[in-house]
């Protein structure tokens, strides 16, 4: 029977696994905060031995390469959700492992290494709306269709970090050339993170979907 002591006895184990919950959440927390400021730390050392060569901390920029390139239509098995930064690794690897075990069910066929679409450009208060996916050969239930088009694409190797300055450089490219961005900007994680010893050994591909850009004299015309 649920007598009083029996309730008191269950709500005192339930508080307890949530302490032990929000403790194993702030664990997290902190190391990511530390591999940032770790990341930040080597980033600062690289600016400084630039500047002891007399270049500019912001020389490695000129070495981000871009392309213009053509992708083709795809089709994804993926799961979309709202993601908060410190929540990013853990995500990571919850989401991709279902996507693998629907694969599996499904009898599906990997097409192309996995991939994370990115649908908004800044963090809300609810986190970043992210899509972890997959590239499936066939059609499937539950797959959907992804024409990314024509894409600004950069091969980045080594650590995260750098990630944000590729960004810039695709934005600045297309600005410069006259585009603009049509679609999710995604990445293309080459390497798993979870089986590389180093971060110089990971491979990332980040790729920026864009269209050229219509002047306003254009629309017009268009619209007479």
């Amino acid at each position: 029977k649920w007598g009083l002591s029996t309730l008191i006895s269950y709500f005192s184990i339930f508080c307890d696994r949530l302490s032990q919950t929000d403790k194993h959440k702030k664990k997290k927390e902190i190391a990511v905060k530390v591999q940032k400021f770790e990341d930040t730390l080597h980033q600062i050392d690289n600016d400084i031995s630039n500047l002891r060569k007399g270049k500019s901390i912001m020389s490695y920029m000129e070495n981000i390469d871009v392309q213009l390139v053509e992708i083709p239509m795809m089709y994804l098995l993926s799961i979309r959700k709202n993601v908060l930064e410190h929540e990013f690794s853990e995500e990571y690897g919850t989401c991709f492992g279902k996507l693998f075990r629907k694969m599996e069910e499904k009898k599906l066929t990997a097409a192309a290494p996995p991939m994370v679409l990115f649908h908004d450009d800044e963090y809300t208060p609810f986190g970043l709306d992210t899509e972890f996916a997959i590239p499936i050969k066939e059609y499937a239930t539950g797959t959907r269709d992804f024409r990314p088009g024509l894409c600004l694409k950069t091969a980045v190797q080594g650590s995260y970090l750098q990630l944000p300055s590729v960004y810039g450089k695709q934005i600045e490219w297309a600005k410069r050339e006259g585009y603009e961005n049509s679609n999710a900007l995604y990445e293309v994680h080459v390497t798993d993170p979870a089986e590389v010893s180093k971060e110089s050994e990971l491979v990332t591909e980040v790729y920026y979907p864009v269209k050229k850009r219509v002047s306003k004299a254009q629309n017009g015309r268009q619209i007479l």
